[in-house]
């Protein structure tokens, strides 16, 4: 398979006669269907691994976090399109770095992109506006 990074950023500083890393960004190309497929089949045998090493059944993982046996099935067998993958999907199309997703930022910088959001909106309605500032009220009260 081709190397799935099109730009690799590293920067250092120059601390004490010596360089510290200090960044280390980079953008993924899109995958293409069938490397999504493979993908899926790498995570779910992943997550199957784990969760018979650990000497879960599928019910016992479902359960612990919320769900079912049968959703978890699905994960493990590669059926169906799920959810990271369809955000793995978008955040390619969107060239959004997907690891930086799950990165949690603090809650004054979440408040900066909701307002950033609104101010972008260019279709602006009554209930548009009304659930930013509804969103932007339940972070206040995180």
């Amino acid at each position: 398979m081709n190397n799935k990074y099109n730009k690799f950023i590293i920067q250092y500083k120059y601390v004490s006669n010596i360089f510290i890393l200090i960044s280390n960004f980079y953008y993924m190309e899109k995958y293409s269907d069938t490397e999504i497929s493979l993908l899926s089949i790498q995570v779910g045998c992943t997550i199957r691994l784990e969760r018979l090493r650990k000497g879960l059944s599928q019910e016992d993982l479902g359960l612990a976090i919320g769900s079912n046996s049968t959703m978890i099935g699905r994960i493990e067998r590669a059926e169906n399109l799920t959810a990271w993958q369809n955000l793995l999907k978008v955040s390619q199309e969107l060239d959004i770095n997907y690891d930086s997703l799950f990165l949690l930022k603090s809650k004054g910088d979440i408040i900066l992109i909701v307002k950033e959001c609104l101010s972008l909106e260019t279709k602006l309605t009554t209930e548009k506006v009304n659930y930013y500032r509804k969103l932007e009220k339940s972070l206040l009260k995180i």
